[in-house]
């Protein structure tokens, strides 16, 4: 089914609100980007949750903190409405950089580009949240049940602690709309890979390389023709990829080496791809080509394929004519990289990523958010707010 018509006076007036507030953007992406917020600093994460907290408080949301021991805490904020549609907005507060990071590595602006530690990722994608919600409250739209800006501290580890509150809120919504950059500043992404790690070790015997190699087993031989067994996997199906990522093995030169150890990523497209995937590393970790060896295999699935459902098409055209009236045409896109959007999709919750302000070379010290994006790509992310909501309302 073809989108509800864009709203076109309420897309400019929240398109207006936003770039009336982008020196209070840029004030408050200085302020998380001077605070260190590694995702193994559970204090500093949590500091910018307290930070994020107020200001959703001070919107008028209901909030919520999702406590951990080991990790930073998810907070939470909803905004609650008048009509129907509920949706959810996933960004993340951590980010890969260490302590120290942030008095080492200032915000910089240089022209339309602001650089610093975590500044689009995931700083700008947080504050794009914010602000979205502040835009509706500030125009006084409310024809929606509820909005959640749900902002986790472990992303850039996978989410271990946060993926089971993400998927939890995603149930009970009709879109989730996720926060990340994407690749290229006229892109969103309606489908990612799935994420498979694992850590395959092998068991030799050492033995004289020299004096007597036939009383050896070895490992790193072994292990050779397991994965090149494993490889052959990427030429089949929907594995897009299989990657050996580390090896080691061995002790010296004239021993024969009795252990090695490779870790390997897997990409795919399909949960069925994944399933067929993990059950052939199985048989291979089982199988001997080097009598003497023995085999374990860790791993499996780390985060499942974002895959497009039946109301995909919707959200993407959706997004395109909301960008059509905001001066930006844009492209529906795959992306082999990974996402909280994956756990949103995996419980059914139609899902559309990379939303957010666009930046490049994150995870490197030349990460750099384009300021220029921060205002149409924030007035997308209300508009299909706004979308859902009305879909909603009229049964769709």
């Amino acid at each position: 089914m073809a989108p509800e018509p864009v709203d076109v006076n309420l897309i400019h007036r929240l398109k207006r609100a936003l770039k009336g507030w982008l020196p209070d953007f840029q004030t408050d992406l200085a302020w998380l980007v001077a605070h260190d917020r590694g995702s193994e600093y559970k204090a500093g994460v949590d500091a910018a949750g307290t930070w994020m907290l107020a200001k959703l408080r001070d919107l008028g949301c209901d909030t919520a903190v999702y406590p951990s021991d080991e990790y930073g805490s998810a907070i939470a904020g909803t905004l609650k409405g008048q009509g129907q549609g509920r949706a959810l907005l996933v960004a993340h507060l951590d980010t890969v950089w260490p302590q120290g990071a942030a008095a080492a590595w200032p915000l910089r602006i240089e022209g339309t580009r602001a650089m610093g530690p975590g500044v689009v990722d995931n700083a700008s994608g947080s504050l794009t949240g914010y602000y979205v919600l502040k835009a509706l409250r500030q125009v006084g739209y409310d024809d929606f049940d509820a909005i959640t800006l749900l902002c986790n501290a472990d992303e850039e580890l996978g989410s271990p602690f946060s993926k089971e509150i993400i998927q939890s809120l995603a149930q009970s919504r009709d879109a989730a709309f996720i926060l990340e950059s994407p690749s290229n500043p006229d892109e969103i992404i309606s489908q990612r890979a799935g994420l498979m790690y694992y850590d395959l070790r092998v068991t030799g015997k050492n033995a004289h390389a020299g004096v007597e190699p036939e009383k050896g087993h070895n490992a790193i031989q072994e292990l050779c023709c397991k994965l090149n067994e494993c490889q052959q996997l990427a030429r089949e199906g929907d594995v897009l990829t299989v990657s050996v990522s580390t090896i080691k093995g061995g002790q010296r030169p004239n021993i024969v080496p009795d252990y090695a150890r490779a870790q390997i990523d897997v990409r795919v497209e399909t949960l069925a791809e994944a399933e067929r995937v993990d059950a052939h590393f199985r048989e291979i970790a089982d199988r001997v080509w080097v009598p003497g060896t023995s085999a374990t295999l860790d791993g499996g699935i780390s985060h499942p394929p974002m895959q497009r459902g039946p109301q995909s098409p919707w959200l993407v055209e959706s997004a395109q004519a909301i960008g059509q009236e905001l001066g930006i045409s844009l492209k529906d896109t795959f992306c082999g990289g990974t996402s909280d959007g994956c756990y949103t999709a995996v419980v059914g919750t139609p899902t559309l990523c990379g939303l957010a302000p666009f930046g490049a070379l994150y995870h490197t010290r030349g990460e750099y958010l384009d300021l220029s994006t921060v205002v149409p790509r924030s007035t997308l992310v209300a508009g299909l707010v706004v979308a859902c909501a009305k879909e909603k309302s009229h049964g769709v």
